[in-house]
């Protein structure tokens, strides 16, 4: 009898002594996949309509951590074009880029005269975030998309903050900009 208690003992530390054993185990296999294994950059996909980002109008928000890279996968569903570029104060760049539109106009230049001018490409200079994109391994301001067209390309934020996502193009809307329609959504980057 002595001897099966004994027997029963040892049998139960031994499986005690597995179990945390594959307990051990387990965690450890967690941690390496979660910390140790490289993975790719998050995904983001969106869509570019008339009027919007993935709904007829605005984007969704997007959250980051300062310094991580995203990947944006744009697809064009829309008839016209469309652009992606990240500014930091979407009312400012807004208001502006109506009053110069408006302003060459008034001097008698076209629509394509000033979406090609120095003065609306000074104003992108001021407002648009340079450099966060990168296409194809080269650094961009912004990324275009035809109809039908799908691009994928990197973001990457290092300055904690709010930022703004728009496409100012103006065709089909001239003189006013995608803007007004609501192509604009909110990139969040926290630490």
């Amino acid at each position: 009898m002595r001897r099966s208690i004994k027997s029963s003992r040892v049998a139960a530390s031994r499986l005690a002594v597995a179990i945390v054993v594959a307990a051990v185990i387990v965690v450890v296999a967690a941690v390496s996949f979660l910390y140790l294994i490289p993975r790719g950059p998050t995904e983001i996909s969106l869509t570019a309509q008339e009027f919007g980002f993935n709904q007829p109008s605005g984007g969704p928000t997007i959250r980051i951590k300062s310094g991580e890279q995203v990947k944006i996968v744009l697809v064009n569903r829309g008839g016209m074009d469309h652009e992606f570029m990240i500014v930091k104060n979407v009312e400012s760049f807004h208001s502006e880029l109506d009053k110069k539109v408006m302003e060459l106009q008034g001097m008698g230049m076209s629509m394509e005269e000033i979406m090609e001018s120095e003065e609306l490409e000074m104003l992108h200079h001021k407002y648009v975030v340079m450099d966060v994109l990168t296409v194809n391994g080269v650094k961009e301001s912004e990324v275009e998309v035809e109809p039908g067209e799908r691009k994928e390309f990197f973001l990457t934020l290092t300055e904690p903050g709010t930022y703004y996502y728009v496409c100012a193009e103006v065709v089909g809307v001239f003189p006013h900009s995608h803007i007004d329609r609501g192509m604009w959504g909110v990139i969040e980057v926290t630490q």
